[in-house]
């Protein structure tokens, strides 16, 4: 019985205060967080670049990183949609190199 009358704790995420049901807001705390600055989200986007493989500025990344507000989801998905845009850049300018170098070769 006594564990019928132990607390129950949830935790509830919502990004708009309106949105959240009555109900749901009634049996509920409030804790406003407010969204981090840009840059407390370079080491994560400097990670990104990493495991990609290419090089960054935090330039670059800072402005991939904003105007996302906040959103952890949305700089993650804005940073290695960067990412790996660089490297299709860079793999296809590696290509026209060597392209560029084998044809100077075969002229000899």
């Amino acid at each position: 019985m006594d564990r019928l009358l132990a607390p129950i704790v949830n935790v509830v995420f919502h990004t708009k205060r309106r949105g959240a049901e009555i109900g749901v807001k009634d049996r509920c705390v409030l804790i406003d967080m407010n969204a981090p600055p840009d840059t407390a989200f370079l080491p994560l986007a400097r990670q990104i670049a990493a495991d990609e493989n290419v090089v960054l500025s935090d330039a670059q990344l800072l402005t991939s990183i904003a105007g996302n507000n906040g959103s952890f989801r949305s700089v993650i998905f804005e940073v290695l949609r960067l990412a790996k845009r660089t490297a299709r850049q860079n793999d296809t300018a590696a290509t026209a190199a060597a392209a560029v170098i084998q044809q100077a070769a075969n002229k000899k």
